[in-house]
């Protein structure tokens, strides 16, 4: 069972756009992210206002290097989260 937010295709719409990705980046696929300063993808914390999308994959696991595959919302897009009990 995999951990994260899962897009839904049900309802809404979700975009897969690409991003740069901060060599120090550590999300796993399935995690709310962000678009820091330098306008780096970076995981969303508590912290944070305003969140980009879904990790469409690991970090570590970018290609080509240096970029990341991320789902973005519109209007009436759903998601699935896994909550473990």
């Amino acid at each position: 069972m995999a951990l994260g937010i899962t897009p839904s295709r049900d309802q809404g719409h979700w975009q897969a756009q690409t991003f740069a990705l901060n060599s120090s980046a550590s999300f796993k696929k399935g995690s709310l992210v962000k678009l820091d300063t330098a306008r780096n993808v970076a995981e969303y914390t508590s912290v944070d206002s305003q969140y980009l999308g879904v990790a469409a994959h690991d970090s570590a696991d970018s290609l080509p290097a240096g970029k990341c595959v991320v789902f973005v919302p519109s209007d009436g897009a759903r998601g699935i989260v896994d909550v473990p009990t």
